[in-house]
């Protein structure tokens, strides 16, 4: 296993810590919930993490049965949670939620990539479905393709084209972040920001329900 330092205290918490408190460790598992990811494509979303850190993070995480590391059937390199892995969705929302509570610093870093919303979109919309909501959608954010399947109190979020959606929509990072943080209503987001490409109107208006419902949950926990 990668060194790194432990707390090595009684404590289910610090245990927590010892497996992902050191820096970067959270991010990486955030934007492998949204799907398997080669090296480059981790580091491109972690501006301004060195190479050798990510290996040694990649490394640690592998150790302790986070991730897994496996080829594809071209021979190329990726990474992907382990069950295990997945079991972080709530603990990454809960983190968002309590993140939202603070202002963001004046010089962010430009955002290469938008895996991030897939962990908390999936979390929220899982939260907030009822067992008669059942949809598949593609949702651009940006330039970025995610598909949305919603089966009862089951979603799934991942990055990439979906087969035969029932509606494709897209959007804008920015907004979603603006309604994460108070700055745009649940409503105005879903009035302004999305647009229908093709599908089902019905199929769009059902899922911006279901959105909305979510990102109301989002912005009352942010305003706790």
């Amino acid at each position: 296993m990668a060194s790194n330092r432990r707390y090595k205290f009684l404590c289910p918490i610090a245990r927590a810590l010892d497996a992902v408190g050191d820096r970067w460790e959270l991010l990486i598992l955030r934007d492998l919930h949204a799907g398997a990811a080669r090296f480059k494509d981790i580091q491109i979303g972690l501006s301004g993490i060195a190479t050798n850190l990510l290996t040694d993070r990649l490394v640690k995480l592998t150790d302790i049965g986070l991730i897994e590391k496996s080829q594809t059937q071209f021979g190329v390199s990726v990474y992907a949670l382990t069950p295990r892995g997945e079991q972080t969705r709530d603990l990454l929302l809960e983190l968002s939620l309590f993140g939202a509570l603070f202002p963001p610093e004046a010089d962010l870093k430009p955002t290469k990539n938008y895996r991030a919303v897939a962990v908390t979109l999936a979390a929220l919309l899982e939260r907030t479905a009822t067992e008669d909501d059942h949809l598949r959608v593609q949702f651009y954010i940006g330039r970025e393709p995610y598909c949305i399947t919603v089966q009862g109190q089951q979603t799934k979020v991942k990055l990439g084209t979906c087969e035969a959606p029932e509606a494709v929509m897209a959007s804008n990072y920015e907004a979603l972040v603006a309604v994460g943080d108070g700055d745009l209503s649940p409503e105005q987001f879903a009035k302004k920001e999305v647009s229908l490409v093709s599908g089902s109107p019905d199929v769009m208006n059902h899922f911006l329900m279901l959105l909305g419902r979510s990102l109301t949950y989002l912005s009352k926990r942010a305003a706790e």
